[in-house]
């Protein structure tokens, strides 16, 4: 068995060993089709994160579990993070602008 993983997983490294560079592809940055996904992705983490935090405050029983009392602020601070994050990130100034701009560090 141990020796069918070592060629299960020695096959995908020698094949992204062979792929070639994805310097000027066909999506260039700060396009939407790159930004609308990764813009979508952080929204979605930092809403994740906001869930798991006030998952932890209910399991605190500050307030009853699954009640509207509960659920309705739930969803109102995880959309408006989802929305807030995706919004800054799509027009905000993206970490590879830096990259020029390194005197301001």
């Amino acid at each position: 068995m141990s020796s069918a993983s070592v060629f299960l997983v020695a096959f995908p490294v020698w094949a992204c060993n062979t792929r070639k560079a994805a310097v000027a592809s066909l999506l260039e940055q700060h396009l939407l089709p790159l930004v609308a996904p990764t813009a979508i992705h952080a929204g979605s983490v930092a809403a994740l994160f906001w869930a798991f935090l006030a998952n932890a405050l209910a399991a605190a029983q500050v307030v009853k579990d699954g009640t509207t009392s509960n659920m309705v602020p739930f969803s109102i601070f995880a959309l408006a993070i989802f929305g807030g994050t995706t919004y800054m990130y799509v027009n905000g100034r993206h970490p590879q602008d830096y990259a020029s701009d390194w005197r301001h560090f």
